[in-house]
């Protein structure tokens, strides 16, 4: 339940930060050079923004860890960086389909929700069982 309400705080401000970036950056880079660029341009500083707020959500507010903060922090940077290079894949191919930058990411993200969650929990912020206690009787 943290995630999904965590999850959709940390959607809404990633795709507020994205359509920031679009509608300055990713529109001068969409005149300078073309759209395929100003949409890489637009998801590369997104993300880099984004990552940084999920990071410290997620691991403070869904999966409650302490310790381990840069093992963590790798650990959750190479699953953006998957769900990252599949987004740069997606991104443009879909735009060049017609389909409009904004609703694009955000059909988009609905899958690397779901992608992310399970690599986060299976991977990023997973830690070792705690060994058992024992139970010691005094004689």
């Amino acid at each position: 339940m943290r995630f999904v309400l965590v999850g959709g705080i940390n959607t809404v401000v990633g795709l507020l930060v994205f359509i920031a970036i679009d509608v300055t950056l990713g529109r001068f880079v969409d005149s300078a050079a073309s759209a395929t660029l100003g949409s890489i341009a637009t998801l590369t500083v997104a993300q880099a923004i984004s990552v940084v707020i999920a990071f410290v959500l997620q691991r403070r507010l869904v999966f409650r860890v302490r310790g381990h903060l840069w093992l963590d922090f790798m650990r959750f940077q190479s699953v953006y960086i998957f769900t990252f290079t599949i987004n740069l894949v997606l991104l443009p191919t879909v735009v060049s389909m017609g389909v409009p930058r904004i609703a694009a990411q955000a059909a988009i993200i609905a899958v690397m929700t779901v992608v992310s969650y399970i690599a986060h929990r299976n991977f990023t912020f997973r830690r070792k069982p705690a060994p058992p206690e024992l139970d010691v009787v005094d004689p």
